[in-house]
């Protein structure tokens, strides 16, 4: 029997095909000085040469050349807002067929959200299940399944390529701890918001439910709302400008000038 035809054993260390290459983590191109403490040559005393890639700045020509054009046409043309139109137009999108839309807009966009979000925990999930493995005594058989290696019994770029993986894991799974933690505090502040929001009304709105509206005077009645407006919304003030016109200010109206009265 020819060596052509004899079936070679396939050792499991030299199968490549175990998974995807560009899923993997590939360190083999990344910068020497960044991930390997490289080391930084200083060279104060020699010349520049022919081949340096950068120039220094007032070697460089700072007039403007011919072909540019200083001068430039620009004319501003000033956009103004269509005009209210007085008749009543038919709504192309009705009150009732928006509302609709939009909760089912709304259902499809949650419905997305905790499928991306089940989706990144997975994955999160499963870094920590790497970094696991690489904690481990058999670290060695687990790092060629998420790190590209070239030669696996080179122990100094295993070793090199292991901290580096375990370092991005270790990025990767600080920056979703952070937009987690984000996350948790953006749903407390709109919680907050909106309960704070329905007191506001149901605030406004208590004194409506109340039996003393029924048995109050008129007058008893606007003085207790006048309290409670002043108490939530401050005081109507003037500022006095000294030019003979001060501003009036209502927490309910719209700030207006005024003349200031004659008091002779």
């Amino acid at each position: 029997m020819t060596e052509t035809n004899q079936k070679r054993r396939k050792l499991r260390s030299s199968d490549s095909s175990t998974k995807n290459a560009s899923l993997l983590y590939n360190f083999d191109n990344v910068n020497q000085l960044l991930h390997k403490d490289g080391r930084i040559r200083l060279d104060f005393n020699g010349s520049c040469s022919a081949e340096t890639k950068y120039e220094y700045f007032g070697k460089s020509s700072w007039d403007t050349p011919d072909t540019l054009k200083k001068t430039l046409d620009i004319r501003h043309e000033e956009t103004l807002l269509p005009r209210r139109r007085t008749k009543n137009i038919i709504d192309p999108l009705p009150d009732d067929v928006y509302g609709a839309f939009h909760r089912r807009m709304k259902k499809d966009e949650k419905s997305r959200t905790l499928t991306d979000r089940a989706r990144m925990y997975f994955e999160m999930d499963n870094l920590k299940s790497s970094l696991e493995l690489l904690q481990q005594h058999d670290w060695n058989k687990h790092l060629p399944h998420l790190t590209m290696i070239k030669d696996r019994n080179d122990i100094d770029e295993l070793l090199w390529k292991r901290n580096a993986t375990i370092q991005e894991i270790e990025k990767t799974l600080a920056k979703f701890s952070n937009w987690e933690a984000r996350c948790a505090d953006l749903s407390t502040d709109m919680k907050r918001f909106e309960s704070s929001h329905n007191m506001a009304l149901l605030d406004e709105d208590d004194d409506d439910s109340d039996e003393s509206i029924l048995r109050d005077s008129l007058d008893q009645l606007a003085k207790k709302r006048k309290q409670q407006r002043i108490k939530r919304y401050g005081r109507p003030m003037k500022i006095f400008l000294g030019n003979g016109h001060h501003i009036r200010y209502d927490p309910y109206l719209t700030p207006t000038v005024a003349v200031e009265e004659d008091s002779s």
